[in-house]
């Protein structure tokens, strides 16, 4: 088997984990009835946007698409980012609610281990730089070649 035949092996075999991470994330929002505000829908929305733009180059790879799911991919880490801070802060505000006179670190304990699981919105980041990865200098994209000196 060719070094390049290899490449397009595991440029596949990211591609599809990346549309599997993004699956499990919607069972799993849709599961745990992430559904309650607006701001909830948006992980839905990224990793639909994220299974399609993985989809449209492992069938159709070209360089619009690879810009595509680069564009999309970088959404996702943001919006992974964002719902970190978003799972952090919620925390922080119900363990003031619950306890206001506690000291200004007992709050931020509790919100590294409350209610909403500040680590879960990390998935969207790691889909995105499992699809980014399997786009790394994919011969679709284009782009100057060089040759070796």
């Amino acid at each position: 088997m060719s070094s390049e035949q290899i490449l397009a092996r595991l440029r596949r075999f990211l591609l599809l984990l990346s549309i599997g991470v993004c699956a499990g994330v919607i069972a799993e929002l849709a599961l745990t009835g992430h559904t309650q505000t607006p701001v909830q829908f948006v992980p839905f929305a990224l990793c639909g946007l994220g299974a399609l733009a993985s989809l449209l180059v492992l069938f159709a790879p070209s360089r619009g698409s690879i810009v595509a799911l680069r564009s999309v991919m970088l959404l996702s880490l943001l919006g992974g980012a964002f719902g970190v801070f978003e799972h952090l802060e919620e925390n922080v505000e119900f363990a003031r609610e619950v306890k206001p006179a506690q000291t200004q670190a007992a709050p931020l304990a509790a919100a590294l281990s409350g209610a909403n699981p500040p680590l879960d919105p990390g998935a969207l980041g790691a889909g995105a730089l499992i699809a980014m990865a399997a786009v790394y200098a994919h011969p679709a994209a284009g782009g100057s070649k060089r040759s070796g000196a």
